[in-house]
């Protein structure tokens, strides 16, 4: 039986459009709205229980249903919330890096680096750039990928979780959305100099 999967999603759905509505969003960016909607769906929760206790199935399945909807609203508006002036494409926007040079970039790796059939790849949890001999925090998402070539030494072994500096030059997934248009808007992308 797939209809409660489908009810589910639907409410889901239906909960992310409204909170994704220009006249909701505008409105919806409060930490008293956020505890409003947490507050709305641990109610509504408690209430079908309640009512599924009484036996009172069709009144537990519409406050279920009212439950999914109410969380795909509020992911819809925590989706929406405006990043910090120290998030990496904010930092770039306003001037304070030039992506014209190479720049020594500091961070964790997220996860394990992936081998590609063109070299590596890192995911990058950025901590700070240094931008000319001076370190500037920053937070975001950095995807460098590294192509070997026969002359160069082999790079050190490096797990998730680990410390990590690079230096390369950046472009972010913006400009590289003109070429190729599978990146992620919240990763810059940085190619091996």
């Amino acid at each position: 039986m797939k209809l409660p999967v489908v009810a589910i999603a639907s409410a889901f759905a239906f909960g992310i459009a409204i909170g994704l509505w220009p006249m909701v969003a505008n409105r919806a960016s409060s930490r008293g709205f956020y505890f409003g909607e947490v507050g709305a769906a641990l109610f509504l929760i408690v209430a079908a229980i309640f009512l599924l206790s009484r036996q009172y199935l069709l009144g537990a399945t519409i406050f279920s249903l009212a439950t999914w909807l109410v969380l795909g609203f509020f992911g819809a508006t925590i989706a929406q919330e405006p990043k910090s002036k120290k998030y990496i494409l904010n930092v770039i926007q306003s001037g304070e890096l030039d992506l014209h040079m190479p720049l020594r970039w500091h961070g964790v790796l997220r996860d394990e680096p992936a081998t590609l059939p063109w070299g590596i790849s890192y995911e990058i949890e950025l901590t700070s750039v240094d931008y000319r001999d001076v370190p500037i925090s920053v937070h975001g998402g950095l995807r460098a990928s590294y192509t070997p070539r026969a002359e160069d030494l082999a790079l050190p072994s490096v797990h998730a979780g680990d410390q990590v500096a690079i230096v390369a030059q950046g472009t972010t997934s913006t400009t590289l959305s003109r070429r190729r248009r599978f990146r992620s808007p919240s990763v810059s992308s940085f190619a091996r100099n």
